[in-house]
């Protein structure tokens, strides 16, 4: 059993998911403070009390804009956990004091409520056969992968054997999560000259990480590439789902990016081969054979390579 957070397990796969999903805001909304954007929560009574206040009327601006950017994230960060899973997805809700469900709890209880195509009702929830999954093949040994990272053969595997184990909650692991989270976002905030905002706030050791790579050459002609920009794209068709760090859209061309932070390892490598091979098929399904897709792995942290 493999214990994580949502955001620990962004790009990984697992046959059998089990969501543990506890609403957050039970005792109100948050409210931003307008001077420090600290959060506060209050009860219907104070925040009845507050309304009287004109002083106070700037609050309910932030707070709305906050408010509808916090549901947002929430939302993204349920469609992670959902889409995580091989073969079998089990929600466990906590309700409240009440034993009434609210928020995304609820939302998410009412649409398992709802029919789905080709799905039929057991003892458990739903169940749907969508076929076979497509057949694993080996990598090709004449990509242009460095070949400094294969230091043995790479073995497909399983999907439940995954060796960078987000249970394994260690101060460095944990950092190591935290790090990765700050260098996607700040890749998906980059100015339309492929640089990043000068507001950006991020450690001093990351800018400088994400600077070198960003200056690399092979880099910077991906990302320039002309074309519509979409970060943190969701995508899905009937039989699978992903999200795409950066897809660069043409009349010719898909350009499809996905970085990765830590090095390359061998072990990891036809992983995240299958995973960008998952997101080929789904761009193919929009969009037939009208447009090429190309297709790269970006490791931040060694700009030379560059899997194809």
């Amino acid at each position: 059993v493999k214990l994580a957070t949502i955001h620990g397990v962004k790009g990984l796969e697992f046959r059998h998911v089990f969501v543990l999903w506890k609403e957050e805001r039970e005792h109100g909304e948050v409210w931003i403070h307008p001077a420090d954007g600290t959060p506060l929560y209050f009860n219907t009574r104070e925040r009845a009390f507050l309304a009287t206040l004109p002083q106070l009327g700037m609050w309910t601006d932030k707070n709305t804009n906050a408010e509808e950017q916090e549901l947002h994230e929430t939302a993204n960060l349920l469609y992670v956990a959902a889409t995580r899973a091989v073969n079998t997805l089990t929600w466990v809700i906590k309700a409240d004091k009440d034993a009434c469900l609210k928020g995304f709890g609820a939302k998410i209880h009412c649409a398992m409520q709802k029919p789905i195509s080709g799905a039929q009702d057991n003892e458990f929830g739903k169940t749907c056969d969508y076929g076979k999954p497509a057949q694993k093949t080996e990598p090709d040994p004449s990509s242009s992968l460095d070949r400094r990272y294969l230091s043995g053969p790479v073995d497909q595997g399983d999907p439940d054997d995954i060796d960078a184990d987000p249970a394994l909650l260690s101060a460095e692991i944990e950092a190591g999560m935290e790090r990765g989270l700050r260098i996607h976002s700040a890749l998906a905030s980059l100015t339309p000259d492929h640089e990043l905002p000068d507001v950006l706030d991020i450690p001093s050791a990351d800018r400088e990480c994400l600077d070198e790579f960003l200056s690399n050459p092979k880099v910077a002609e991906i990302l320039s590439r002309p074309g519509k920009k979409l970060c943190e794209q969701h995508i899905s068709n009937k039989n699978s789902l992903g999200i795409v760090d950066l897809l660069i859209i043409n009349d010719k061309l898909i350009t499809l990016v996905d970085y990765k932070t830590g090095s390359p390892r061998s072990d990891l490598l036809c992983k995240y081969r299958r995973q960008i091979a998952r997101y080929q098929e789904i761009l193919k399904s929009f969009f037939g054979e009208e447009r090429s897709i190309e297709s790269y792995l970006m490791f931040v942290d060694d700009p030379e390579v560059v899997v194809v």
